[in-house]
């Protein structure tokens, strides 16, 4: 027995304008990584792009280099952590990277590159990224080094969770890259992921949204709020 997903490519288009729509018309980054959840990163990034989708995050260089290899002409950002060899790499294709560690920016400096960066600040994942703290000194290293800094982001960890205190924690995060973004002027501003959009739509900050699996209506755990605001109106395309 074979199994496979068939993708209707307008209820896909239907569903980013409206959750662009939530997220009042910011910027949308497509996230296409790990093959676009196993349906097709060329393919999917195709279908965004006609209706002007022209920023992509993929998870490593490899992918990266898939897309541009397969025509893609847009930005795309590397949102996982690259190696030394990578953002040599990077930097030539002119791929967005994201810097987590003063080891990576040193490492820019020493070697003159100088890429487009956003900077990944820990607010909560506990992953990768700057602490909140290190902000102020982590920015004006960029700026006396004249560093090519495009973008400030950082990840929310739970924000399709369904307690109040998966909801508190979401805020706290949310009140954390506020302090960080205060009074900054950049062109890339993000935190909000899918479940972000949906779940905290009156709590989004920055300019740019993330939208992976929301982008294939899958939007969080708390269903109560995916049928009050989608039920009927974001379409369910996989068969």
């Amino acid at each position: 027995m074979r199994t496979w997903v068939e993708i209707d490519k307008e209820n896909l288009k239907y569903n980013v304008l409206k959750l662009k729509e939530i997220a009042n018309n910011r910027e949308v980054l497509g996230v296409v990584k790990a093959n676009a959840y196993g349906l097709g990163s060329v393919e999917i990034t195709k279908i965004l792009q006609e209706i002007g989708v022209n920023f992509f995050g993929v998870a490593n260089l490899e992918e990266a280099i898939e897309l541009q290899e397969a025509g893609i002409k847009d930005k795309i950002l590397i949102l996982g952590a690259s190696f030394e060899d990578e953002l040599i790499e990077a930097t030539k294709r002119g791929v967005h990277v994201a810097i987590s560690s003063m080891g990576q920016l040193q490492f820019l400096v020493n070697n003159k590159l100088n890429p487009n960066m956003h900077l990944k600040f820990d607010t909560g994942m506990t992953r990768l990224g700057f602490e909140v703290d290190e902000a102020k000194k982590v920015i004006e290293f960029c700026k006396n080094n004249n560093l090519n800094l495009v973008g400030v982001f950082s990840h929310l960890s739970d924000s399709d969770g369904n307690t109040v205190e998966t909801k508190n924690f979401t805020l706290e995060q949310i009140e954390k890259f506020k302090k960080i973004i205060n009074s900054l002027n950049l062109k890339y501003i993000h935190i909000s992921n899918s479940a972000g959009i949906t779940n905290f739509y009156n709590d989004i900050v920055g300019n740019l949204v993330r939208m992976g699996i929301g982008m294939y209506s899958f939007t969080g755990n708390k269903k109560h709020l995916i049928k009050k605001y989608f039920y009927n109106k974001i379409k369910t395309f996989i068969y």
